[in-house]
């Protein structure tokens, strides 16, 4: 009888570590996290950099559901020392690929050299659905 318990109570512990796992491998409610990208190295004051997608946005939502808009992306460097700029929509073509140039209008007298660079892609109907995020890279401001 008690190892019948056991088993039982084993099956049970292993499920829920199953699902608590899974919850929180996707704690942030998407399930395309950290996708390939290519970003520039520098932005600054009248500089334009150059963004573009390796993996496609995704052409359905973690909700399983179709695209209810249009899918756009966002780039945003976020300075380390607080506050962040952000560039976009940025139109993504039929098949997820997406890329653009960029000018951040940054003053020059505004230098951070260990900023980081991130971009995200959302169905944007009347407010906005994130699909997927793009896994951050470094970049200099003004350096």
């Amino acid at each position: 009888m008690h190892r019948w318990i056991r088993a039982c109570a084993a099956i049970v512990i292993a499920s829920l570590a199953a699902v608590t796992g899974a919850s929180a491998a996707n704690a942030s409610g998407v399930a395309h996290n950290n996708l390939s990208w290519e970003s520039a190295r520098v932005v600054g004051d009248g500089i334009t950099a150059s963004f573009h997608s390796n993996t496609p946005c995704p052409d359905r939502r973690d909700d399983r559901e179709p695209i209810q808009g249009t899918r756009e992306v966002f780039v945003t460097v976020s300075f380390s020392f607080g506050g962040a700029m952000t560039q976009g929509p940025i139109e993504v073509a039929p098949n997820g690929s997406w890329s653009a140039n960029l000018r951040f209008l940054v003053d020059h007298s505004v230098k951070d050299l260990a900023a980081t660079v991130s971009a995200e892609c959302d169905d944007v109907t009347f407010t906005g659905f994130l699909i997927a995020t793009y896994r951050p890279h470094p970049i200099m401001v003004n350096p």
